[in-house]
């Protein structure tokens, strides 16, 4: 990886993170818990588990549950209930079925928050 490509993620990453901040304390007073989402079906980014870890870090500074999951089977209108926020953490390719695309939809048009 060039300096140049470097210098990009790190600037990326520490968007992401004020962004992420300022969506999460707005989310906090609904619920308490996001889901930080990492599945990948092709190229899978080596800042994965450095995101994880970043985003637990908050909820531990900042006072909210984070759970963490690879599976698409957590994409349920039941399941999706428990989170004030869903956040996608380096996703590739086509991650969800039609049926848990759906249920995501419907979580999004209820309120749900996404990152």
């Amino acid at each position: 990886m060039t300096i140049s490509a470097k210098r990009t993620l790190i600037s990326s990453m520490a968007a992401l993170t004020v962004l992420l901040l300022v969506f999460i304390q707005a989310t906090i007073a609904q619920e308490r818990r996001v889901l930080v989402f990492s599945k990948t079906k092709g190229w899978r980014h080596t800042s994965i588990p450095f995101g994880k870890e970043a985003i637990k870090k908050l909820g531990q500074e900042h006072g909210f549950g984070v759970d963490i999951s690879e599976s698409s089977e957590d994409f349920t209108d039941t399941n999706l209930k428990k989170y004030a926020a869903v956040i996608f953490n380096c996703t590739t390719g086509n991650i969800l079925n039609n049926e848990q695309q759906a249920a995501f939809e419907r979580y999004i048009q209820a309120g749900g928050g996404y990152v």
